[in-house]
């Protein structure tokens, strides 16, 4: 079955209920609006090959800017310049080479043990991650330019985030506009097929931190703060 203008494979959306006819037969799709369902119809001789293909999706939602909160971002933002970033310390991970950054809450091992390690938190700062992201357990912020010590390259490449993380982050950026690459179907593993979002100071997004991600362009003094829930398998975390 092809588009008779385009000659090209003809493509199901499924919203709620998606209906085929192939063959005399009919299928029923019933999928939820995240599923993006596609037939893919190639003739092989005289028979009729038919390819189902079920792609999770999950577009990145913008949740709020909040530097409509005036004095309570200029606070914040502030906060995380004198106290957070010169805490921070070189990243490990081999996507962001150069980037300072500092784990808040709980700090879970990168490697496949799971285990966590009490991180930098205090009232002030656990208010407001919890107002951002309710039932955030884990969070790790970051600093692109010069600060005093600091000299931070907080671009990252494209990748996923590893096995602590449930599938939901949110991400919150300061200071500067970034760019931000993200794929919304999950078995996507080329960086050409994601899209990029201009991210201006003060943005709240939501994403699905299992499909491909990464910050490709920052200003100098852009901060990005992002949130997990982590999954619960995880151990109780122990005391540095």
């Amino acid at each position: 079955m092809t588009d008779q203008r385009s000659g090209k494979p003809c493509r199901f959306t499924a919203g709620n209920l998606t209906s085929a006819k192939a063959g005399g037969g009919q299928f029923f799709l019933l999928l939820p609006m995240t599923i993006k369902s596609r037939f893919l119809f190639k003739p092989v001789g005289l028979k009729l090959a038919i390819y189902y293909v079920v792609i999770l999706k999950m577009s990145l939602k913008f949740i709020a800017n909040i530097c409509d909160r005036g004095q309570a971002y200029h606070d914040f933002h502030q906060y995380c310049l004198s106290q957070l970033v010169p805490k921070m310390s070189l990243d490990i991970s081999r996507y962001a080479r150069d980037r300072y950054r500092l784990w808040l809450i709980n700090e879970p091992s990168l490697s496949r043990q799971r285990r966590l390690t009490l991180a930098y938190n205090d009232a002030y700062l656990n208010k407001i991650i919890q107002w951002l992201y309710p039932n955030c357990n884990t969070a790790l912020i970051s600093f692109h330019g010069r600060n005093n010590n600091v000299c931070s390259n907080a671009q990252i490449e494209h990748h996923r985030d590893t096995s602590f993380a449930s599938d939901t982050a949110r991400l919150l950026n300061l200071g500067d506009v970034a760019n931000f690459s993200y794929s919304d179907c999950r078995i996507n593993n080329s960086s050409n097929a994601c899209t990029n979002y201009l991210l201006t100071p003060g943005d709240l997004i939501e994403f699905h931190c299992k499909h491909l991600h990464a910050c490709t362009y920052a200003t100098p003094g852009r901060i990005s703060l992002v949130m997990w829930r982590l999954k619960p398998e995880y151990q109780k975390p122990m005391s540095n």
